[in-house]
């Protein structure tokens, strides 16, 4: 059986179209190196047929042709998570937890998944965009549970998808991407990286997504988009993005120059 880390080392290696599409195929994704997922049932959670790896991969694939090569790291993983926080629903059918596709990339084809599909997808696509993040499994309140940490510019942050589903699907901004209560709510097992955790407040986050939102689709329509109004909304929506991105990359410059002063005290 193939083994590979995540999807773009399997890409990289073979050629998916020339093979049958019930050969099996396993993708370590967030498990990999960690000895607590040596049992046979991470095994068969992160083991997929070619024929669903072709249709995972076609999902992602939807999701990354949205991306502005111009986003830096943090604003595509932003990007991600949002995009995937109202693709995917909780499944709160505890009966159909036992088959393991709730906890694994075939939650992008189900479109529903618990929070070990949504943290091993948001790990898998990050993976893909050659962002540093990690799957961490712990406690959440008073439960198990599993969320990730992104490591960008120096910062750690932590990023809980399966608890902002609900806001990002409601058109709100999402709460668990770097909230500050974060380390009060989740406790990760003994045997994971103890992070020094850096943060978002409500502001920085409205500024991020504010830079990855699209111009209005109602101004999309081909008999209006050369006019001198609509390019000059485009302008000066554009103008306004720019000035939020700057403020907020000065704010997490100075945060990651004020965390490398701390640890080397």
């Amino acid at each position: 059986m193939i083994q590979v880390i995540n999807t773009a080392e399997l890409e990289n290696k073979y050629d998916l179209s020339k093979m049958n599409n019930n050969r099996k195929i396993r993708i370590l994704g967030g498990l990999a190196g960690k000895d607590k997922y040596n049992e046979k049932k991470y095994e068969e959670r992160t083991t997929y047929t070619v024929g669903q790896v072709k249709q995972i991969l076609g999902i992602i694939k939807i999701i990354e042709s949205n991306i502005n090569p111009q986003w830096d790291q943090l604003q595509r993983a932003k990007y991600i998570y949002n995009s995937l926080g109202r693709y995917i629903y909780y499944n709160h059918d505890e009966s159909s937890y036992d088959n393991q596709q709730s906890s694994n990339l075939t939650g992008l084809l189900s479109r529903s998944s618990i929070c070990a599909g949504f943290s091993l997808i948001y790990k898998e696509m990050m993976d893909r965009q050659g962002i540093s993040c990690d799957y961490v499994r712990g406690i959440g309140e008073i439960e198990k549970h599993a969320w990730n940490v992104l490591r960008i510019e120096g910062n750690n942050i932590p990023v809980d998808l399966t608890w902002d589903e609900i806001p990002l699907k409601s058109g709100r901004h999402s709460i668990w991407f770097g909230n500050q209560f974060f380390a009060q709510s989740h406790f990760a097992d003994i045997d994971e990286i103890p992070y020094n955790y850096s943060y978002f407040t409500n502001d920085m986050i409205r500024m991020l997504d504010q830079s990855i939102s699209t111009i209005n689709p109602s101004l999309r329509y081909s008999k209006m988009i050369n006019t001198p109004q609509v390019n000059a909304m485009i302008n000066n929506e554009n103008i306004k993005k720019e000035k939020s991105l700057i403020k907020l990359k000065n704010i997490f410059r100075k945060r990651n120059h004020k965390n490398n002063e701390n640890d080397e005290r």
